[in-house]
């Protein structure tokens, strides 16, 4: 049986289950929207998540072009930092 590459190779070989246990056991369920954003660049982030269900996108948006790009995603039971 071959073992599926992730598609987030740089996870690859990462154990956060630990983190994943304390968030389950000390933080809060948040259904998030599409389009809906979680933190905003050049301010102090103030969440770490997993995905429980579907995905989530990274998207950076490029003043002089006055473009969003994506990039990367996060993937059910993948850290969101």
């Amino acid at each position: 049986m071959t073992q599926q590459k992730q598609f987030n190779s740089y996870k690859e070989g990462l154990d956060l289950g630990f983190l994943r246990a304390y968030c389950m056991e000390h933080g809060e369920r948040r259904v998030m929207e599409r389009g809906e954003t979680l933190e905003e660049a050049g301010e102090p982030a103030q969440w770490v998540a997993f995905v429980e269900r579907g995905c989530f996108k990274y998207m950076v948006h490029n003043d002089e072009e006055g473009k969003d790009y994506c990039t990367g995603f996060a993937f059910e039971s993948e850290p969101l930092w």
